[in-house]
């Protein structure tokens, strides 16, 4: 593990995985064939590739809202954190240039090496789900449900869950550090935590 103002961070979790990008790519290949990948072709992709939805939804739902704007001709609100997202999603999985201002003005096709960055990710979060969701079922919560850091040790206090205080401690401290969701956390951000304190590390 290396470490990051104090806090261990596992050197594996963000390491590529051959075989990962394989299953990828062949589902890729199966569904767009050689032709480019849009992101309304995104939730098939991901069925193929058999990853549970709690993982999948929030990015889903940007790109439904990026299609949602683009129909409707309106404009990002960045105040909105939605729409946030939705450019978020636009410059972490499409061929978009960076320099690109307007929505209207985004391609909605996939960047391969962003899909197997993004990708390899969605599949470790898939062969660890069931660690995952035991260890966010110790907090009392089901999968679409969201946290905050305060209710997080308020639960674990209360409910005197097998956590200890230090992988709470180097929990709270990654999700600050990380800012995944904010001052929220919801079980793909958990997940991604867990990953990142070597919780999943040759599971």
């Amino acid at each position: 593990m290396g470490r990051s103002n104090g806090l261990k961070v596992s050197s594996q979790w963000d390491e590529t995985d051959p075989s990962i990008e394989d299953e990828i790519l062949e589902a890729y290949s199966e569904l767009a064939g050689e032709e480019d990948l849009h992101l309304n072709q995104l939730e098939e992709l991901f069925h193929r590739l058999q990853i549970p939805g709690c993982f999948t939804r929030q990015l889903l739902q940007s790109v439904d809202q990026f299609y949602a704007i683009l129909d409707s001709g309106a404009s990002i609100n960045l105040k909105d954190t939605s729409h946030l997202m939705v450019v978020f999603m636009v410059q972490n999985l499409t061929i978009t240039d960076p320099q690109v201002t307007s929505i209207h003005e985004c391609l909605d096709i996939v960047d391969i090496d962003k899909l197997l960055t993004r990708g390899t990710k969605l599949i470790k979060f898939r062969d660890n789900y069931q660690h995952i969701t035991d260890t966010w079922r110790l907090f009392g919560c089901k999968e679409n449900d969201t946290l905050t850091i305060p209710q997080l040790q308020k639960i674990k206090e209360e409910l005197n869950v097998e956590v200890s205080d230090q992988m709470l401690i180097d929990m709270v401290s990654c999700g600050k550090e990380f800012n995944f969701e904010g001052a929220c956390v919801g079980i793909l951000t958990f997940g991604e935590i867990l990953g990142k304190l070597g919780e999943l590390d040759a599971r």
